[in-house]
């Protein structure tokens, strides 16, 4: 009939419903399938399922609501909710009915429209979590956002103050020009006309000083959004920048550090190709002349040479050490009066120019004062200071002493020499750098002299100052903790036995290297009755079983077996034989690891003829070999 023609050509259907809480259908209009996807039979009287049921469970309480606000007021009621199609879709309905009442005004029966909006209300959603999801996106961002017109007044903003710096509250209808620092406003306006002239988006760096914050950076990109309108997004890259100019830093540092590090190769294979320059040359000489006085003159040259050779080897070795592993402070005590005296005379043996006054001053506190202190780690900065000073300084004088202040130790070198200029005392430590000097002078050394005094002192937990004025001279002036030894008193040991005479004995030299084996026994030859060789550690215990040595001089780094295992055994065996180790290993944790395993004494390679001859006598209780 007309009645069912309408309502097959609406959208929805039309029902009539029990006040239930199934919302048991009584009458559905044919056009309920293209809804729900049920024929009307299926629903009506709940045959296949409860209209209730297909109600999304999560709007059930709000239909039922609703209706129930519907029955308060005698009117009608409208909502929107999900319900779950036959096919298992959720799709969003629209629903417009009313209570049916009986004559007592009693709910019976609820009878309305139902049509499907789920197209509707998903490209709404679509377009409401869109704009969500675009300031949710704006909210996160880290920049601050302006938008201009083409005066500069600000028609929409995004920030906060502590983002802006400025005391601000609202910055609506307000203009940019006034609130940007005056040396921001100038390049702002040339960049918010040339993007509207060019329309296309202009970027631009400034930077400002903060209160509490220093200098900032920050990044503006700005692009036409509309007619004779910008968008400026502004962002701080403080953090970006200072890790620019870190990088720019260290590469210039790398560039300095590999032309320092090149000038420093360049300075030490001139420096050691000299001195063997000399030593080869001279030695080549020997083998040709005849005269005694010029052979003497060609040993002494190369005997000069060498220990300068020596001295650079030792400067370049201890400056890797101090940059590759960790040394330890060896305390021991120091009477500083000696030890001052010991320094001094032994710089005034190696000779010291004519013109200069080489003296030492010790403060009255100092005295009679024993310390507790690295006796080579200091004795290695002086000999630096006061080798530096004498080298630099032509005429004049050149003064080492120690002093007490504020419970420190202060030792100090002063001269009267080229000085250091001021653009220059707080490199000077730096390493390489002396090399570049030194290769310009005709003064001569690594040019690591003043770095590894810096790194010893600083081992010490010490501090290192220059007092200096160019042309005038200096002082250098290093203090470390002063700890007071405790006085003791050594009574010596009498010494009951019978001295040996050095011909007399019997020697054996436990040493791999042929050259160095030959060395010792050319030194030793005239002085000894007899001198066997052991090849290695394990010969040497071999040799020792089957003879009673008096001296034995054994090498460390050896095959098959090394000189302290070889020490072990042997004292194991014969503990009262005097051994002497000689090593080309310097340093002094090798040392007392020798010295653990059972050794009487310990030299350190190249071996001078009269330290060797003094140790033999010290601990053999022998008189000393005057042949030479």
């Amino acid at each position: 009939d007309m009645i069912s023609r309408l309502f097959s050509n609406l959208p929805g259907f039309a029902y009539r419903c029990k006040y239930d809480e199934n919302w048991t259908m009584q009458f559905m209009s044919d056009s309920c399938k293209m809804t729900t996807g049920y024929l009307p039979e299926e629903l009506i009287n709940n045959k296949l399922i409860a209209y209730g049921n297909i109600i999304h469970e999560d709007d059930r309480d709000n239909v039922s609501q609703a209706i129930a606000d519907s029955l308060k007021s005698h009117d009608h009621f409208e909502i929107e909710y999900r319900i779950i199609t036959k096919e298992g879709e959720i799709r969003w309905v629209w629903e417009r009915g009313i209570c049916i009442r009986t004559n007592s005004k009693d709910p019976i029966a609820v009878e309305g429209y139902i049509t499907d909006i789920h197209q509707h209300k998903t490209s709404q959603f679509q377009k409401i979590e869109s704009d969500q999801r675009y300031h949710y996106l704006v909210d996160l961002s880290p920049d601050i956002i302006f938008v201009l017109d083409s005066n500069g007044k600000i028609i929409d903003y995004k920030s906060d103050k502590s983002d802006l710096y400025y005391q601000e509250s609202d910055l609506s209808n307000k203009n940019i020009f006034e609130i940007l620092p005056s040396e921001v406003v100038k390049s702002t306006k040339i960049y918010l006309e040339k993007t509207l002239k060019t329309h296309s988006m202009q970027i631009f760096n400034y930077s400002l000083d903060i209160s509490g914050k220093g200098t900032c950076y920050f990044e503006a990109r700005m692009v036409e959004s509309a007619p004779k309108e910008v968008t400026v997004i502004i962002r701080d890259i403080t953090i970006q920048r200072m890790m620019e100019l870190d990088l720019i830093k260290a590469k210039d540092q790398a560039e300095e550090s590999n032309r320092l590090k090149s000038a420093f190769l360049a300075n030490m294979s001139h420096e050691i190709r000299t001195p063997m320059n000399a030593i080869m040359g001279f030695s080549n000489l020997l083998l040709r002349k005849s005269d005694e006085q010029e052979r003497s003159k060609y040993v002494k040259l190369i005997t000069k040479s060498s220990e300068y050779l020596l001295h650079l080897i030792n400067d370049v070795l201890l400056y890797s050490r101090l940059q590759s592993e960790e040394i330890p402070i060896k305390l021991s005590v120091i009477e500083l009066d000696v030890f001052i005296q010991n320094l001094y005379d032994t710089f005034k043996m190696t000779g010291i120019k004519e013109n200069i006054n080489f003296y030492k001053w010790i403060s009255s506190d100092c005295k009679k004062l024993s310390i507790m202190g690295d006796h080579e780690k200091i004795w290695e900065i002086l000999t630096i200071l006061t080798s530096n000073a004498l080298k630099y300084t032509e005429s004049g004088e050149v003064k080492i002493g120690c002093k007490t202040k504020n419970n420190r130790i202060h030792f100090y070198v002063e001269d009267t020499g080229i000085g250091v200029p001021d653009n220059e005392k707080n490199k000077i430590y730096d390493r390489f750098y002396r090399a570049v000097n030194v290769q310009s002078t005709n003064t001569g050394g690594s040019g690591l002299g003043l770095s590894i005094a810096k790194e010893l002192v600083d081992l010490m937990k010490g501090d290192i100052e220059v007092w200096s004025t160019e042309g005038k001279g200096s002082c250098f002036n290093f203090s470390i903790p002063l700890i007071v030894a405790e006085s003791e008193s050594i009574e010596a040991p009498l010494n009951t036995e019978m001295p040996l005479k050095m011909k007399d004995m019997i020697v054996l030299i436990a040493e791999d290297d042929a050259y160095n084996y030959m060395y010792l026994y050319e030194l030793m030859k005239d002085c000894v009755a007899r001198i066997d060789h052991a090849l290695n550690g394990q010969e040497a215990i071999i040799f020792e079983s089957k003879n009673h040595y008096d001296l034995i001089l054994m090498d460390i780094k050896m095959p098959i077996m090394n000189g302290n295992e070889a020490i072990k055994q042997i004292k194991v065996g014969n503990p009262d034989v005097p051994i002497i180790v000689q090593t080309a290993y310097a340093q002094s944790e090798e040392k007392e690891e020798t010295m653990k395993a059972g050794a009487d004494a310990y030299l350190v390679k190249p071996i001078d003829q009269n330290e060797l001859k003094k140790v033999i006598s010290s601990i053999c209780h022998v008189d000393s070999c005057n042949n030479d």
